[in-house]
């Protein structure tokens, strides 16, 4: 019995180690506000721009940039709001916009979503269209499968707005008022040319 007990000593101290382990790398992938965002980098099997060209989160800044990471079948909620940043004409030099498909999340084959999203790139070049097949910024960001991930990253590379709850025009203005903010202080610094 004594040994017994020692070895359910030694496993109960295992699992509390293994969880507490866990949770300190979770913590450390989260995309949290006025964080950098984890370094990510899509490429080969696990995604890419729909051009076939490897996509890195750490291009996020010097620029402001709206990440939404929606699964195929949410892209109709967002649609609006990307045509509402799109009226806005904001200069290319300050703003950019990233739509991230999680392809894993839908039973459509990857090439049928490719050649839908090809040719919406040639529609709008304004929009950067990648493609994630393994769900990898799902995990590392510890992002919502259920709604759409609306995420604003500042010229600094830190993120200054983040929604991943039912999208809704409360959300949608709070995130309309914020890029306004950046791009004011952005005049403000003499970045717009």
């Amino acid at each position: 019995m004594n040994a017994l007990s020692k070895i359910n000593g030694l496993n109960l101290l295992l699992l509390v180690f293994m969880i507490v382990s866990l949770t300190v790398i979770k913590s450390q992938t989260l995309v949290e506000l006025d964080k950098t965002p984890t370094p990510v980098i899509l490429k080969d099997d696990l995604g890419s721009r729909i051009n076939g060209e490897a996509w890195d989160s750490n291009i996020l800044k010097d620029k402001i940039n709206l990440i939404l990471y929606v699964a195929p079948s949410q892209q109709d909620v967002i649609e609006p709001l990307l045509e509402k940043v799109n009226e806005q004409n904001y200069p290319k030099e300050l703003f950019e916009t990233t739509l991230i498909l999680n392809t894993s999340a839908t039973w459509i084959p990857n090439s049928i979503i490719e050649g839908k999203v090809e040719s919406k790139a040639e529609e709008d070049s304004s929009i950067t269209y990648v493609l994630d097949k393994e769900e990898v910024l799902l995990e590392q960001w510890n992002l919502s499968e259920d709604y759409p991930n609306i995420i604003l990253v500042d010229d600094n590379g830190k993120v200054s707005f983040i929604s991943k709850e039912e999208f809704n025009e409360k959300i949608e203005g709070e995130l309309l008022h914020q890029i306004e903010l950046e791009i004011e202080m952005n005049d403000n610094k003499g970045v717009r040319k």
